[in-house]
């Protein structure tokens, strides 16, 4: 078996999340940001940018062209594309894709799910999000202004309260809910994920 080079290879990374944690927010500017990351890839360390964005929306605010030896990867649109920046631009390097029966499958899982919350007395707004992922919106009544530290704790706090209502025991118990639901539909390999309110 031979092992790809990149997997052969020890280097240094960073990883962390695009909006709210590494930019306040959409309007943010990222100049000294793009400066660091840059002089990191110089020095040999490998970053990894994470964001439920498309990879437009990411490397338009970002904008960074590291020369290496370092390499910078943006994992956008919840981790179903990758690509990887450098001086000439950004390169597709993964992009999930999925059969029509694991699309159907995933429909039905979605469905199973809205049922589960129904049963439970919960609103919520549901939509398929992409090819391969739907996107439950825990509260979708609230008006959601750009993405803030301080925001993102009220939201949170009004979560568990809405959750408490109808027995469910917080994220947590969303994920188990939505599991059970989707229990019956075979399917490989499913995640979820979680920001805020919303639930991937």
């Amino acid at each position: 078996m031979t092992i790809p080079e990149t997997l052969d290879t020890t280097f240094e990374g960073i990883l962390f999340d695009w909006e709210g944690t590494a930019v306040d927010g959409r309007a943010s500017d990222a100049g000294v940001l793009r400066e660091r990351i840059e002089a990191l890839c110089r020095y040999g360390v490998y970053v990894f940018v994470v964001s439920a964005r498309s990879v437009d929306d990411v490397d338009g605010q970002l904008a960074a062209r590291p020369s290496g030896p370092g390499r910078l990867y943006l994992c956008a649109n919840h981790g179903a594309e990758a690509f990887r920046a450098n001086t000439r631009g950004i390169d597709l390097v993964f992009r999930q894709s999925w059969t029509p029966q694991e699309a159907a499958g995933l429909e039905r899982a979605a469905a199973l799910s809205l049922a589960a919350f129904e049963a439970k007395g919960l609103t919520v707004h549901m939509a398929a999000d992409g090819p391969s992922r739907y996107t439950i919106d825990l509260i979708p009544e609230a008006d959601r202004p750009d993405p803030k530290k301080a925001w993102r704790t009220e939201m949170l706090s009004a979560l568990d309260t809405r959750l408490a209502k109808a027995d469910i025991a917080g994220l947590a118990g969303v994920v188990d809910l939505v599991r059970r639901a989707a229990c019956g539909v075979r399917r490989a390999g499913p995640r979820s994920t979680t920001s805020e309110s919303r639930l991937t």
